[in-house]
Parts: C-alpha cells; structure tokens; sequence
C-alpha cells in the first residue's frame, strides 16, 4: 500500500482502492473516490487582541501574517509584547500550520528562537469569515502562560 500524504491545493484527486485476491492474481478495482482539496489564504492583514489567562489583555493593532511556505505562517507578536518592544531586530512572531480550517501552533522558541522559552499551541481555527482565533501556550522561566488570540481580517 502506497499512499502520497503530500497533496496539491486546490487539486481534484480520483481514489480507487484495488484489491488483489487469492493465488490466481484475481483482482477488483472501486469506483473512484473523489476528492478535492482546498486552500486558505491566511497571508494578509488581521486587527489583534490577546488575552493572558489572568484576564490581562493587549490590543496589538493591525498585524500583518505572512506566508512563510504552504499552509504555513509567521505573526508579527507573541503574547502581550508589543512589536518592536525588545529591538528592532527582534522578530517577535510566532508560526503556526493550518490544516482544512484547524490551526496548530507548533512546539518552538519564543521571538523566532531569540530566547529559550518555548511557544506552542493546543487549539485554533479559521472562521467561516476568515477571522482567526489561536490558543497557545507560553513557558516562561517565570511561570506558565496561556493565551488567547483573536485575528478580525481586514
């Protein structure tokens, strides 16, 4: 059995299933699967506010996601730090994959690896209006941090 986990976006795919049966070499086909995979856009400009589990929150303003390869993409802040809060030089983001709607953030370094303490998710989605909203978590030397993102698309 082979089966090609890499599929194109937005590509119509027909899936049959061949079923090779006994010693004589008898074998059966289906009739084809049909499946058509779909692509988000996320890249572009979102208004932000996140929330602390303290009930702390931030309004980061307007925010631009970009693409960074398919399906994947890069914020401009993490948590409550405003942008440019650190150095200039400090890409404050944060990466996550979407997946048909479900957004994961996973497991990496804070600021792009600036610092060890580690960012990662355990819930997001793509709204039907294409507003976002990303649950992840922040371990900080100074304790645990989860938090709430909300991205309205502008």
């Amino acid at each position: 059995t082979t089966i090609d986990t890499y599929l194109e976006a937005e590509t119509t795919y027909d899936i049959y299933v061949k079923a090779y049966c006994g010693i004589d070499g008898f074998s059966a086909s289906s009739d084809p699967l049909v499946v058509t995979t779909a692509s988000q856009d996320l890249a572009g400009s979102y208004h932000v506010t996140v929330t602390r589990d303290d009930g702390f929150s931030y309004d980061h303003g307007i925010e631009t996601i970009v693409l960074v390869s398919p399906n994947y993409y890069k914020t401009e802040t993490t948590g409550l730090w405003p942008r440019g809060l650190f150095s200039p030089d400090t890409d404050q983001g944060f990466n996550f994959r979407n997946s048909c709607g479900e957004i994961e953030v996973p497991e990496q370094q804070l600021f792009q690896g600036a610092y060890a303490d580690l960012v990662f998710g355990y819930y997001g989605e793509v709204k039907p209006n294409g507003d976002l909203i990303i649950l992840y978590n922040i371990d900080l030397s100074s304790g645990y941090h989860e938090f709430y993102a909300e991205y309205v698309k502008q």
